[in-house]
């Protein structure tokens, strides 16, 4: 087993410089600051912790089966951000 694992590790190659770089670049570019620039229709609304909370809680409820709860805390989210 422990033959099969070095192996492993011997033929793993790491990615070129240049591959990482043209990755970092575009992940640069696509930073998601530019999302409500393209959609006139989304509010320009900042990321608070109370709407994290909002999220988190409304996915746990959802993820309980409490659905009613859950779209009770995105309609109120969607409601205080509009």
């Amino acid at each position: 087993m422990l033959v099969m694992l070095l192996s492993a590790c011997a033929s793993f190659k790491l990615p070129s410089a240049t591959a990482l770089t043209s990755t970092q670049q575009s992940a640069a570019d696509n930073d998601g600051s530019n999302v409500a620039d393209t959609d006139p229709r989304l509010p320009r609304v900042e990321l608070t912790p109370d709407i994290v909370y909002g999220v988190v809680a409304g996915e746990i409820a959802a993820q309980r089966g409490a659905v009613g709860s859950s779209a009770l805390t995105y309609l109120d989210l969607a409601e205080a951000n509009a």
